[in-house]
């Protein structure tokens, strides 16, 4: 009886044995799952922050394209307001240079009717010397041809239009026609025409004006008065020969600096 419980205990202890191995074996896979799980969750996790890295990566690239096709378009705006400002710096240099050969022009315009009014003076002063000495010769071989008129006040007008004189002062020979502003020689000789031109300040000073007016005879110009707002006195002188029923009188030539007014 006490072998038998022996060995009944006997196998009883190798079953436990048996179990425990067989447990311990259990807990050293479980040991070998659990270090595994642990490796795959830490390269998953590595994983997920390495993808979490590159998504934040794309959206700073994302931001950065943003930023560069803002970039980009203000660079076009400034590229085509450049431009804009280099054609406006262009046309303002194209209209210096006009208004400064205009200028030169014109002093020589200036020069040349200097010159002339000094030679015609001389002329004029030859022929009043001349009347002096020989009143009566001159009366009969040059009957009176003389006269004088203006305008009582300032006036606009076109362009290339005839100046009236509606208020005539003299008229010895009945040459001159107010209504229609033009003279008409009554006798054949030498005439000395002389007239004036002034221009009004402006109103507004950032406009300003500036005319020629011309004397013609027989629709030839003859001689040019340049006004406008900076020198407001402007005249001009000339002798020419004259027949019967030429015809002479003062027109409205050309404008410039904004302005198609003229006045005389």
């Amino acid at each position: 009886v006490e072998i038998n419980e022996i060995s009944a205990q006997q196998r009883q202890t190798q079953t436990y044995d048996l179990k425990i191995k067989q447990l311990f074996e259990l807990n050293k896979q479980q040991d070998q799952s659990i270090v595994e799980l642990k490796q795959t969750t830490a390269k998953h996790n590595h994983t997920h922050a390495k993808h979490n890295h590159t998504n934040e990566q794309a959206k700073v690239i994302s931001q950065l394209h943003e930023q560069n096709l803002l970039q980009d378009k203000r660079i076009a705006e400034l590229k085509i307001d450049l431009t804009k400002k280099n054609s406006q710096r262009e046309e303002q240099e194209q209209s210096i240079n006009y208004l400064y050969q205009q200028n030169r022009q014109q002093d020589q315009r200036i020069d040349t009717q200097v010159h002339t009014t000094k030679l015609q003076a001389e002329m004029l002063l030859n022929l009043t010397m001349k009347v002096h000495e020989h009143p009566h010769v001159v009366a009969q071989q040059n009957p009176t041809v003389a006269f004088n008129a203006r305008s009582k006040h300032v006036q606009q007008l076109e362009y290339r239009v005839t100046l009236q004189f509606e208020q005539v002062i003299l008229n010895e020979g009945s040459g001159f026609n107010n209504r229609t502003g033009v003279f008409t020689a009554p006798v054949k000789g030498n005439y000395f025409f002389y007239f004036q031109t002034t221009a009004p300040k402006p109103k507004d000073s950032d406009k300003h004006q500036a005319a020629f007016s011309s004397l013609f005879v027989n629709g030839r110009e003859v001689c040019v008065s340049f006004v406008s707002s900076y020198q407001d006195h402007g005249s001009c002188a000339a002798v020419t020969h004259m027949d019967i029923g030429d015809t002479a009188w003062i027109q409205s030539k050309s404008a410039w600096w904004g302005t198609n007014n003229f006045y005389k």
